[in-house]
């Protein structure tokens, strides 16, 4: 059956129909022989004789002799999740107890800066993404980063 899905689905993947029952290297040197795909796994579809699984774009890597592929490939869908995130703050950002100004304002936790830059609207639980000066992307959970931006940015009372 996973034979029949490689041939009919391999295309949706990025893979060759060629490529079913031939054997290729990892980068450890391990031969492994291509036998099928699951087509329910989103990460590692391609099935093997061995038993390994691996994921599409990494075997494209490797068929094709561009080893650095897999690694660009992760590298543009996080740019693209970044991206998106972003998007995502203005319309979303009350769903997490954040203020729409806060984009792009920075606050200090546990004594380094950060500058708030979107929110993750699949994730549970650090769902704010943050960046820190040297641009390192990090994630924090909403309720903390609206308790700290509270704490730095107090609301300015109004005049009765």
């Amino acid at each position: 059956m996973e034979g029949i899905a490689y041939t009919s689905f391999c295309s949706a993947f990025n893979l060759k129909p060629e490529w079913l029952g031939q054997t290729f290297k990892d980068e450890k040197g391990r031969s492994h022989t291509i036998t099928g795909l699951n087509i329910r796994s989103r990460k590692f579809p391609v099935l093997t004789k061995e038993g390994i699984r691996f994921n599409a774009d990494y075997l494209r890597g490797l068929m094709t002799g561009d080893p650095k592929l897999f690694e660009r490939v992760q590298r543009e869908k996080h740019k693209e999740k970044l991206k998106q995130a972003r998007k995502d703050y203005k319309g979303n950002c009350f769903l997490y107890g954040l203020e729409p100004s806060w984009l792009d304002k920075t606050f200090v936790g546990r004594g380094t800066t950060y500058r708030i830059d979107g929110v993750r609207l699949g994730a549970r639980r650090f769902n704010v993404l943050c960046r820190k000066q040297n641009d390192d992307v990090t994630y924090f959970n909403s309720a903390y980063v609206a308790k700290l931006m509270n704490e730095q940015y107090p609301a300015k009372k109004k005049a009765a």
